[in-house]
């Protein structure tokens, strides 16, 4: 195996199980999507030994949920629900560029706006007594700056 050409997913116990049963689908499409390009996929439990050696290995390194700390590593994070991720170079949502966009919008297509809501308001609330109230209100990654 080229270790230039590896993925390492750094991840915690139990999800390091799940991953490595091929039970974790976010982590399967970016395995298939590096496989293409040649890479092999390896996982490591994510303890700060492994962690630290992660930057004098050859290849990239993905973590979860902690901070990439060097030129060859991502962090991933779920976004709020299930099953929407992010990839980032950072573990800190406030720092990740979707904060620093302007809303406008004139630029969204109110159509599918609307069918993505609908697809996945009956996906995450199947109850029509649960359902979420249709409002003015979005979700943003704001947690630790609230205040500012």
């Amino acid at each position: 195996m080229d270790d230039a050409k590896t993925l390492t997913f750094y991840l915690k116990q139990p999800f390091l199980q799940r991953a490595e049963a091929s039970d974790v689908n976010f982590i399967n499409k970016i395995s298939h999507a590096f496989a293409q390009s040649g890479f092999e996929t390896e996982f490591r439990e994510n303890t700060t030994a492994e962690m630290i050696q992660s930057a004098s290995r050859e290849g990239y390194s993905m973590f979860h949920m902690d901070d990439p700390y060097h030129d060859r590593a991502l962090t991933m994070r779920k976004t709020y629900y299930f099953p929407f991720w992010h990839i980032e170079n950072s573990a800190k949502r406030w720092e990740w560029p979707v904060t620093k966009m302007a809303y406008d919008p004139e630029t969204v297509d109110a159509d599918a706006a609307g069918r993505f809501f609908e697809q996945w308001q009956n996906r995450l609330f199947e109850d029509g007594e649960t359902k979420s109230p249709r409002g003015d209100f979005i979700y943003l990654p704001l947690q630790g700056k609230l205040r500012e």
